[in-house]
């Protein structure tokens, strides 16, 4: 079984990347392999150009796109953390999201996932609540923490002053060892995707006949 940790931080050693890296280690520890990517700080954003949905491909605008995909489909999980940037997750995780599952809806469908946010002082939830949006829109199995998952520090240095945030990566740590190999077999029922409008178009035909 593996794991994927993403660090949506541009700072390759900052406190995102520490927290990974304790993740990391409490997966291996417990016999869980991971693999960490680092998201470029170059990543281009979508253009809504659609040449993914007309081939019904990854989107291919660079090179880290299809790599990434590649490793998360054939994981187990995928835990994704990012700094509090003005309230919310940063720029080139957001641009990776957005490629990432816009030409590739199902690729976290059924899997484990969970995210986490760090900053100074404030912002978290909005981040929190913007990931957990993406997770719930493509199906896939939300896991929680002790609280929400939010760590503060200003260096990585200050964040094991945070031992509640410390302890809701562990919590969900252990919540994906325990539910890992309750899913590796599960059976799930799948339910066709509908795709409509919010007013739908039969609603407005009935409207234009009466």
């Amino acid at each position: 079984m593996r794991v994927v940790l993403i660090n949506g931080s541009p700072r390759q050693n900052g406190c995102t990347k520490h927290c990974l890296n304790y993740l990391m280690e409490l997966f291996n520890t417990d016999g869980i392999k991971t693999t960490v990517l680092d998201i470029p700080t170059n990543i281009k954003h979508c253009t809504n150009c659609r040449i993914c949905k007309e081939s019904e491909s990854v989107c291919k605008t660079d090179n880290f796109l299809p790599f990434a995909s590649d490793i998360i489909k054939s994981s187990d999980g995928l835990i994704i953390g990012s700094p509090v940037y003005y309230y919310s997750i940063t720029s080139q995780l957001q641009a990776f999201i957005t490629r990432l599952f816009y030409s590739n809806p199902k690729i976290i469908e059924h899997k484990l996932c969970s995210f986490f946010s760090v900053s100074r002082r404030t912002g978290n939830t909005n981040a929190f609540d913007q990931m957990m949006k993406v997770f719930q829109m493509h199906n896939a199995l939300m896991v929680g923490g002790t609280y929400v998952n939010e760590i503060y520090g200003d260096n990585p240095e200050e964040l094991k002053y945070d031992k509640e945030g410390m302890l809701s990566l562990k919590t969900i740590e252990n919540n994906f060892v325990t539910m890992l190999p309750l899913i590796k077999d599960a059976e799930f029922r799948d339910e066709k995707k509908v795709h409509t409008n919010f007013i739908s178009r039969e609603f407005l035909k009935m409207v234009e006949n009466q």
